[in-house]
């Protein structure tokens, strides 16, 4: 099985479960946040369409980074959202 299959996969079993805690966050632009380190994704809700997205291969000290930074929608937005794979998890 190739990384993608294996990617689909498991947002197949993660949709059916969805067992991601999101956290509210203070953002223009995102709603709240999850993280799983064991499988580096990251779920991002959006306010303005309330769709969520899930980015793969995240880094926990990337997460970490970016949660602790001064502006976590401008560090999603420069070193996360075009710099790993996403898909839509809902809506």
């Amino acid at each position: 099985m190739n990384n993608n299959s294996n990617q689909c996969s498991f947002l197949k079993l993660h949709q059916l479960l969805h067992v991601m805690l999101l956290q509210t966050v203070h953002s223009r632009d995102l709603a709240a946040v999850g993280y799983d380190p064991m499988h580096l994704l990251l779920e991002v809700k959006f306010k303005l369409s309330g769709r969520v997205y899930a980015f793969f291969e995240v880094k926990k000290q990337e997460y970490l980074e970016m949660m602790a930074s001064k502006s976590i929608g401008h560090y999603f937005n420069t070193m996360i959202k075009h710099n790993h794979r996403s898909m839509k998890v809902s809506k």
